[in-house]
Order: structure tokens, then C-alpha cells, then sequence
């Protein structure tokens, strides 16, 4: 450990990486914990870095910074352990290990290229060079922090580890410009030192396409969402007509209904009104019950249009929903994407079955005082596939089905929920478990 770096000075930029690990993480991660817990974890943090930065070894930055920016992302922030892993070793690739080996070939080609050589780091003229450093690595974190801002990070997100590969090959071509000697025409010096200083800068840019890549996706799910409203709401509209015209119906016949029961009356016939009645009140319940399923719109409509298309396939489909159920918490979008799919998939399954043998029974209700259950039971004759605990989709073109069950997958975990799945007996039983408690 070399005495001559324990100084204040040293202290303090190990104070500015802990603060920019913070500037750069906190637009796309909540904090996991604050006030006197968080000071302390600051504190060990910035004392870990000092230590390791007063030995003055390069390669002992290399291989234990990353280890403790990870562990300070992970417990300073909301964050799971694979997008710790990632996002730290990007803050340390972009503006802590890559940024240092960019700077440090530019400071060789200042020092030719200019009669100002420029001293070491690790020396006390060196400092006011670090300053600048530091200042322009704030200024790009601040800078990306527009874009950071507005990605909408999962808590599982498998896609994250390929975010690390033009990292990790720019921070690989940046030491070993570092550790090679530098070259001796000019020409070259200021090719080299500009293609490393691109290099570096480009690794900030990969933030900027992932914001305009998740817009656009953001565009086409709201567009996509649009057309799906348009096409429930005009269902919707529909079974209010229906629902009119029952109505007049019946308002029609009601004074003749009065009529028959007055003469019957007179009569003495009361058994015959009962019956009439029993029979009108059935037909009644039969017809109310194939109009609303739920009180909540989106659902109702939902089951409203896939019982009609049960119908059209010849699939006998019955329906339960439990009385008083409050999904308010569930946002239309994702009740379009998770009962939607689930009922899709019901659907093709059962209607590939013999005519006598096609059946769909749905339930939806509430499991505890907790969890809300949308069950969806189906026959089907296709030869289910497994990889491990997950189905396969079972249609030809794979590449392009079987990402419903992922969708519904994923919303059941951002609601706090799970989807279980069971085959047996030519049977399919899917099971959408969501938690009340966002």
C-alpha cells in the first residue's frame, strides 16, 4: 500500500465514484434503503474503493471495483442480482475502468503532440487532471440519465446480459491500447486516440438506442392496444344492443303475459301460471347470463366475444364468475394480455378435438382473502411438449408462437402472481394466480 495515496484529496474522488454509481443508477432503479442505513452503506463503499486505490495497481482495479460496485447496486437499490450484475459492471466499464484507459492514452498524445507533459495519477500533479475526469465522466452520466429515465426495466430481464458485450470488448481493446507502447508518428498517435475515445464514448450510446428502442415498442403496444379496445368496445356495444332489444322485447309480450295470467287466474288455473312463470324465469336467467359474466367491462366483454366464438366452433363453454370481484388493480391492457391469451389458447386447443369432445369451463373467482384465480380448463388433443417445468407452443412455426405464455408469465409476476399449468388425462388446466396486493 503506498502511503502517498491516502491523502483527502484521494478520498474525496472515492466519495465522486460512490455518488455517480447513485446518479447513474437511481433514474432506472428505486432506492432499496435510505437515511442512516444507506450513509453507512455509502460510507463502507467509499472506504472499500480508497483501500483498494491506495495500492496503485491498475489490475487489482480490474478485477475487485467491479465486486464491490455490484454489491453496493445491489443492496443500495430495488434491483435483481442479474441486472446488479450487469449494470454495475457497465458503470464500471463506461465511466470507472474504460474511462481511465481512454484518458490515459489521450494524456500520452497531449504529452506528444504538446510541450505539456502531463503527470501520473497517482501523483499530486496529477489531480487537477483527474478533476477534469471526473467533471466530463458526470457530464456523460448526466447526460444518459435523459434517456435512462425512460426505460422500463424488468425485474427479470434475461436481455440485459447482452448489453455487456460491446462493454466488455471496448474495455478489453482500451487496456491493451493502455499497456502497449504508444506510437511514435503523430498520424497515428491522434488515429489511435480518437478511435479510443469514440470507443468509449459509444458504450454511453447503447442507453440512448434502448430508450428509443423501448418507445417505439411503447408505440406499437399502444397502437396495438388501441385496435384491441376498438374491437371490445364495439363488442361491447353490441351486447348492450342485445341486451336492448331482449328487453323490448319482452316489454312487448309483458301485457300479453298479464292478459293469459288474468284469464287463467279467473279460471282457477294457478298450476299453469307457476309453470309459465318457472318457464319465463328461466328463459330469463338463460338470456341475462349469456349478456353479462362480470361487472367489470373489459372482462365481461372478453368472455362475451370468446363464448361467441366457443359457439361458432361448436365448443360447449361455461362460465363462472364470482359476484363482487374488484379488479380495479389490474390495468385494461394487461386483462386484454393475460385472460385473452389464456382464452385464445383454450380455444385453438379445444377446437382441434372431436365435436362431442370439445369443451371449455372457465372460472374466475376469488382463491383467499389474497389471491383472485382465473381458471381456464380445456380438452385437447395435441402432444403436449415440455422443456423442463415450461409448455411448448405445440403449432408448427414455433419462431413465431408460444409467446403468449410468456406474456402471461411476466404479468403475473409484475402483479405478484403465478401462472401454473397442468395436462393430464386430455385435459389442459391453466391456472392464473393475482395477488390483490399490487
Amino acid at each position: 500500500m503506498r502511503t502517498e495515496l491516502l491523502t483527502l484529496g484521494r478520498l474525496g474522488f472515492c466519495v465522486a465514484d460512490v455518488l455517480m454509481i447513485c446518479i447513474f443508477f437511481h433514474p432506472m432503479f428505486s432506492r432499496r434503503i435510505k437515511g442512516l442505513r444507506f450513509a453507512m452503506l455509502f460510507s463502507a463503499t467509499t472506504l472499500a474503493i480508497f483501500l483498494e486505490n491506495a495500492f496503485g495497481s491498475t489490475v487489482l482495479n480490474l478485477l475487485s471495483l467491479p465486486s464491490v460496485y455490484i454489491l453496493f447496486a445491489c443492496f443500495a437499490f430495488r434491483i435483481s442480482i442479474s441486472n446488479g450484475i450487469v449494470y454495475a459492471l457497465i458503470y464500471f466499464i463506461v465511466f470507472s475502468g474504460g474511462r481511465e484507459a481512454a484518458f490515459e492514452i489521450l494524456s500520452r498524445l497531449i504529452s506528444m503532440i504538446t510541450p505539456y507533459a502531463i503527470p501520473p495519477w497517482s501523483t499530486a500533479y496529477g489531480i487537477p487532471y483527474l478533476v477534469a475526469e471526473y467533471i466530463f465522466a458526470l457530464l456523460i452520466i448526466l447526460f444518459i440519465g435523459r434517456f435512462t429515465s425512460k426505460l422500463k426495466i424488468s425485474g427479470n430481464d434475461r436481455f440485459c446480459w447482452y448489453l455487456l458485450i460491446m462493454p466488455t470488448a471496448s474495455l478489453a481493446i482500451l487496456v491493451s491500447y493502455a499497456y502497449m507502447d504508444f506510437p511514435e508518428s503523430g498520424f497515428i498517435a491522434i488515429m489511435m486516440s480518437c478511435g479510443t475515445i469514440l470507443l468509449y464514448l459509444s458504450n454511453a450510446a447503447i442507453f440512448i438506442i434502448l430508450e428509443r428502442y423501448t418507445e417505439a415498442m411503447d408505440q406499437i403496444k399502444a397502437a396495438q392496444l388501441s385496435a384491441l379496445k376498438m374491437d371490445m368496445e364495439k363488442t361491447h356495444y353490441e351486447s348492450i344492443e342485445k341486451a336492448n332489444q331482449l328487453y323490448k322485447k319482452h316489454l312487448h309480450d309483458m301485457h300479453q303475459y298479464f292478459n293469459q295470467f288474468r284469464n287463467l287466474a279467473v279460471r282457477g288455473e294457478d298450476q299453469v301460471i307457476v309453470k309459465i312463470v318457472e318457464e319465463l324465469e328461466g328463459r330469463l336467467k338463460a338470456e341475462e347470463n349469456s349478456i353479462l359474466y362480470s361487472r367489470d367491462t373489459v372482462v365481461n366483454v372478453l368472455l362475451a366475444e370468446y363464448c361467441g366464438r366457443a359457439k361458432e366452433k361448436g365448443i360447449e363453454m361455461t362460465v363462472f364468475v364470482e359476484d363482487g370481484l374488484d379488479l380495479g388493480h389490474i390495468s385494461d391492457g394487461d386483462k386484454i394480455s393475460m385472460f385473452g391469451n389464456l382464452l385464445a389458447n383454450s380455444l385453438e386447443a379445444a377446437s382441434q378435438c372431436k365435436e362431442q369432445e370439445r369443451h371449455i369451463g372457465v372460472k374466475l373467482y376469488m382463491g383467499n382473502a389474497y389471491f383472485v384465480i382465473f381458471q381456464v380448463e380445456n380438452t385437447y388433443i395435441a402432444q403436449v411438449q415440455k422443456k423442463g417445468e415450461h409448455f411448448l407452443t405445440t403449432k408448427k412455426d414455433k419462431e413465431n408462437h408460444g409467446l403468449g405464455i410468456k406474456i402471461v408469465e411476466e404479468l403475473a409476476e409484475k402483479y405478484g402472481g403465478v401462472l401454473e399449468m397442468q395436462a393430464e388425462k386430455r385435459c389442459f388446466t391453466a391456472t392464473l394466480m393475482i395477488s390483490l396486493y399490487q
